[in-house]
């Protein structure tokens, strides 16, 4: 009977530690859905997860225009808002001037030389590093850059 009981309460303890094992921390991304707009971006997640097995990324598109402000918004205030989001770089400042954004300096610090993988400004284009910033904070990681430029007929001006 007493074999019995530890045999019982073994098996309990492994299936507890099974059960801890499986629960895994979802890491929440909107705008980044696998398909052949963000090539690449299954190996990255699949990677990830190898280096980081308590965690699970779930990747969310918005849909067709991609970020939709209202529906961010009301994610924020209701208190469940995405852990990471692939935002337009012309509006990251706005969002961080609310307090909508949470600044990534501290992030970045805690994990320069441990992960080869952390960003630093000389691997981006000083502008693009810039805009990424609001109020000489970061608040985001340039993942895309652009040329604009304007052509006009001088003969009409």
């Amino acid at each position: 009977m007493r074999f019995a009981r530890a045999l019982w309460g073994l098996g309990l303890a492994m299936l507890a530690t099974l059960t801890m094992a499986a629960e895994r921390t979802p890491i929440v991304v909107w705008g980044l859905a696998p398909g052949p707009d963000s090539k690449g971006i299954d190996a990255v997640v699949r990677e990830f997860e190898r280096r980081n097995p308590q965690y699970q990324v779930k990747l969310l598109s918005m849909g067709a225009g991609e970020m939709n402000p209202q529906k961010l918004l009301t994610s924020i205030v209701g208190g469940v808002p995405p852990d990471i989001i692939r935002q337009d770089r012309f509006t990251l400042s706005d969002w961080a001037s609310r307090g909508a954004f949470m600044p990534l300096d501290d992030l970045i610090e805690r994990d320069r030389g441990k992960d080869p993988l952390t960003p630093t400004p000389d691997q981006y284009y000083p502008a693009a590093w810039e805009e990424a910033q609001y109020e000489g904070k970061l608040y985001g990681i340039p993942t895309e850059a652009d040329d604009r430029i304007m052509y006009y007929n001088k003969a009409v001006f």
